[in-house]
């Protein structure tokens, strides 16, 4: 995909993200495929960022930061199918499995109380 290409594509992005009354990441979620399209074939955050800041104004234009950013809040990366791919033959064990990794650490497993009918006299003994 050459240049000029890649900025026809991604130009209603950058118009939607200088013309809209609702939030930039409201027009970046709505155009989300075609970044990820763009992404499939290989194209960089730099090249993306680049095209859609030739279709913006000077004071509008975004950095590769809050380019991230976006990415990050629209979900990408975030999906089940994601996860599934990239466990960690490291992080394996049951716990990983079932979902109860956060972050680095473990959450640990959830407490179970049993209701006991006994009265609290009979269970403490005398001696």
């Amino acid at each position: 995909m050459t240049k000029d290409e890649l900025n026809e594509k991604l130009k209603p992005l950058a118009t939607g993200l200088n013309n809209s009354l609702s939030s930039k990441q409201h027009v970046f979620n709505e155009h989300l495929d075609t970044i990820i399209e763009c992404k499939n074939m290989g194209i960089g955050n730099k090249i993306i960022v680049d095209s859609i800041n030739y279709h913006l104004v000077d004071n509008e234009k975004i950095t590769i930061v809050y380019f991230k950013n976006l990415l990050f809040r629209s979900g990408y990366k975030r999906k089940k199918n994601y996860k599934s791919e990239h466990v960690s033959t490291k992080n394996s064990d049951s716990s990983h499995a079932s979902g109860r990794k956060f972050g680095n650490f473990e959450r640990p497993e959830e407490k179970v109380f049993k209701h006991n009918p006994k009265s609290d006299d009979d269970l403490f003994t005398k001696g």
